[in-house]
């Protein structure tokens, strides 16, 4: 399926759905910054998703404190 982006509220949800592999959604405060999310992690997660979940969890808190994103969901298969 890929990448969408749904408007949720006053957020934008990300959300990485490939047959497969482990579903990935995140939360961002406004449109730029989830496009640019987007842009700049798809590849990475493609390339090993596992690894992703980890990399997220270890720095969500510190993402967070950035403005990133308001929180991050974890879909487990």
């Amino acid at each position: 399926m890929g990448a969408t982006i749904i408007k949720k509220g006053n957020s934008y949800r990300v959300r990485f759905r490939y047959k497969g592999l482990r579903d990935l959604s995140i939360n961002f405060k406004n449109l730029e910054i989830a496009r640019k999310w987007i842009e700049e992690n798809e590849e990475k997660y493609l390339e090993n998703p596992n690894s992703y979940h980890k990399w997220l969890d270890r720095n969500r808190k510190s993402l967070k404190n950035k403005g990133f994103f308001h929180k991050f969901i974890r879909n487990e298969k």
